[in-house]
């Protein structure tokens, strides 16, 4: 149900919190690379 409200919104990409520290470390690091590549900065 979440993705379909997504959508309606105009979301085309989202993330889910990850619980370990460690984990959304991670997680911050791949949404920086990912915002890079999509505003073509890389």
């Amino acid at each position: 149900m979440n993705e379909v409200f997504t959508i309606e919104l105009g979301v085309n990409s989202y993330i889910v919190k990850p619980i370990a520290f460690q984990d959304f470390l991670d997680v911050a690091q791949q949404i920086g690379q990912y915002w890079m590549v999509l505003n073509n900065i890389l």
